[in-house]
């Protein structure tokens, strides 16, 4: 019978008394591709290029027409570990040419539970936002940025979905006094009693990039804050939607299971902002 694998904790502990010829006899069978991290006196298995997140993935991607979502669309699209990116989007897609993995999906989003075999994938993309202005009121806003996410959430959770990944924002705190923050704040709470193995919550500062609907004040703060950028501290400092989208994106490969918070700092120092025209 073959001799099951050590754990590298446990080869860490025990390397005082294991040679590296004795640590390899203890790995897995001889034929598999394992690569080898040397050490003084131990052996450890690394991850080969087989059992990280290089296999064809499906996924799921939630506000597709967005700010964050678009970015998003575009790295996903382009990514080689995915076979079949599926979005849901409330319009008919106007683009004209688009990879063969990609697959607009028209959905009513009242009635989400109608879709819910478009759920069964290995990763969810949630960038479903709006704001109180253009929701018509506070009501109406929460019910997007608060109870449409959780249901997403809860879809996802049902079809067994191990990752999910959502945008929230800066300053998120369930009990803030400022209803943006509240809503963002509640929404993060509810996706962490899921207990998906993998949830990962964005939270940027002021979003920049072009957006296709008219954002008056994001606008004028975007063009004020654009020449100051450097000099913003990381925490505040306003993030393009692409360095949000990548961040998201490579969290794909993580392998430490839990809640991941993403802060503007981290994600500002992580990728370089974009250049505009």
């Amino acid at each position: 019978m073959q001799r099951p694998f050590i754990h590298a904790k446990r080869l860490l502990q025990n390397h005082r008394r294991l040679t590296p010829r004795k640590l390899r006899m203890n790995l897995e069978p001889k034929g598999t591709k394992w690569e080898f991290l040397r050490c003084p006196k131990v052996c450890l298995r690394a991850k080969s290029s087989t059992e990280r997140y290089n296999t064809a993935m499906k996924i799921l991607l939630l506000g597709a027409t967005g700010l964050v979502g678009s970015e998003l669309k575009a790295l996903l699209q382009e990514d080689s570990r995915i076979e079949s990116l599926t979005c849901l989007v409330r319009q008919p897609c106007s683009e004209a040419h688009l990879p063969a993995k990609v697959h607009m999906e028209l959905v009513d989003f009242s009635r989400l539970q109608d879709y819910k075999d478009l759920f069964a994938v290995d990763a969810v993309f949630c960038a479903l936002g709006t704001t109180i202005r253009k929701a018509g009121s506070p009501k109406a806003f929460q019910s997007v940025d608060l109870e449409l996410v959780r249901y997403v959430g809860q879809l996802a959770k049902a079809q067994g979905v191990s990752r999910f990944l959502v945008v929230s924002a800066q300053g998120a705190q369930e009990t803030s006094r400022i209803l943006y923050n509240r809503t963002k704040g509640r929404m993060e709470k509810a996706l962490t009693s899921m207990d998906f193995p993998f949830l990962t919550i964005a939270r940027p500062s002021l979003l920049m990039g072009e957006r296709k609907e008219f954002r008056r004040g994001e606008l004028w703060a975007q063009r004020i804050a654009r020449p100051f950028l450097q000099w913003i501290p990381e925490v505040w400092r306003p993030i393009h939607a692409r360095q949000v989208a990548q961040s998201l994106v490579g969290d794909l490969d993580r392998t430490d299971p839990g809640v991941l918070t993403l802060s503007n700092r981290v994600m500002v120092s992580q990728h370089p902002c974009p250049k505009y025209p």
